[in-house]
């Protein structure tokens, strides 16, 4: 099945049949029950076809009285950009799978002089794989071992490609043609090297790879990322109730910071609950394990699975203070949830923080990982809320000025920028 006009869907608000939905709603539903393409999707697929195989005819006859005429008729193929969606495309999908599957939805949004192709894997997710399948191709190569892949199936996922982008932050090394990379987080010197463009999403990661990598300043774009929930109007202020809120990540240094955290403050106040969200079995697996370890306050302690957009936002509307580890794209999302709805964000920093522009003196910034000096801070927040009050209004506006749109707007721009230098378009 293959995807919508390859310049772009030209709106975000589509009519079919008497009715008007928004298509980037159904494309990024949570809810595992939820994820079948919706009926009026399907029509307005069917819908794009006829229209297209109208046009197709159209065209058609107009080359051939063109023709009868002796007259020159061009072709003009158009560049195609491959980008690597093997962590976009799973489900569930952790923080870079998440920006890679939004950039590549607000992508199809985009009117373009050049067409995508995703490209990924045995571990993407049929109906996912599905649902960008009406915005773009998807072409799943699949070899007899994962080890293999990078030698044998993707030589044949960028054939005919004229630009590379490793969306995921991975670009394997046999690749010949013109390379963009996501940096999401350290990564190698010779990564870097490999990559015409470089995008990343904040200053703190480009001077690292200014510092360590000698990364010139015009090779590297900010492409931040967006909240995952819609930023609270001022009236649409939530409940708050007595517990704290943190994300489940990959790995437990994410969240062993929170835990300990948490457990400094619950030795002086027994009443107050800590909640981590948790988007798929694995990373569950891991932090139960992870919870085990902090027994005194592990009946303290509830994992919750959001079972839609809806619910993922009054989590964090409802929750008196948000808690992210100051490293990686998910850290980054967290913290805009956190602002987003208006709720005071307290974020570990390290060496470096990959604090966003304009976000250093919104959220509440750990230079140590001291889990006293974070149960003070909380206790502060809770005892007296006026001292984030006069922060949570600039948070929920810078909240609004990071965007999908905007991630997938400043990527657009790099792929021109490389595209005009190879094809002079």
């Amino acid at each position: 099945m293959r995807g919508f006009g390859q310049a772009g869907l030209g709106g975000r608000e589509h009519i079919c049949a008497g009715a008007t939905f928004d298509l980037a709603t159904h494309l990024y539903t949570l809810d595992p029950k939820l994820r079948s393409i919706p009926v009026l999707l399907e029509a307005r697929y069917n819908e794009e076809v006829q229209t297209r195989r109208k046009l197709r005819t159209s065209h058609g006859s107009c080359r051939s009285e063109a023709r009868e005429k002796g007259l020159a008729v061009t072709t003009q193929k158009r560049p195609v950009i491959a980008i690597d969606g093997r962590l976009g495309l799973r489900w569930p999908r952790n923080g870079i799978g998440e920006y890679v599957y939004r950039l590549i939805v607000e992508l199809g949004f985009l009117s373009r002089p050049y067409d995508i192709k995703v490209f990924g894997d045995s571990s993407a997710d049929p109906e996912v794989a599905r649902r960008i399948r009406f915005l773009f191709p998807v072409e799943l190569v699949l070899t007899p071992s994962p080890a293999l892949w990078d030698l044998t199936a993707f030589p044949q996922a960028v054939k005919g490609s004229a630009l590379l982008h490793g969306a995921g932050g991975i670009v394997p090394w046999a690749s010949r043609i013109p390379r963009i990379l996501t940096v999401h987080s350290a990564i190698t010197r010779r990564a870097l090297k490999r990559a015409s463009v470089v995008l990343t999403l904040s200053e703190a990661l480009r001077e690292a790879m200014a510092n360590a990598a000698g990364v010139a300043g015009e090779r590297v774009v900010l492409t931040p990322p967006a909240p995952a929930i819609a930023p609270a109007s001022h009236t649409d202020d939530a409940v708050r109730e007595t517990y704290l809120l943190a994300e489940a990540g990959d790995h437990a240094e994410s969240l062993r910071w929170a835990l300990q955290l948490f457990g400094e403050h619950a030795r002086h106040d027994s009443g107050l609950r800590l909640r981590i969200i948790v988007t798929d079995p694995q990373r569950e697996s891991v932090a139960r394990r992870l919870v085990q370890a902090y027994r005194p306050i592990s009946a303290h302690i509830d994992f919750v699975v959001p079972q839609s957009p809806d619910d993922l936002a009054l989590l964090y509307k409802r929750a008196a203070i948000v808690l992210a580890d100051g490293q990686g794209v998910e850290s980054v999302i967290t913290r805009l949830n956190g602002y987003a709805a208006a709720t005071p964000v307290i974020a570990q920093s390290r060496q470096t923080n990959d604090a966003l522009p304009g976000e250093e003196n919104l959220a509440f910034w750990l230079d140590t990982a001291n889990a006293a000096e974070g149960a003070q801070r909380v206790h502060a927040i809770l005892e007296n809320p006026v001292v984030a009050q006069e922060r949570l209004d600039r948070a929920r506006t810078l909240a609004r000025s990071y965007t999908w749109k905007k991630t997938a707007e400043l990527t657009h721009q790099a792929y021109l920028s490389i595209l005009q230098n190879l094809q002079g378009l």
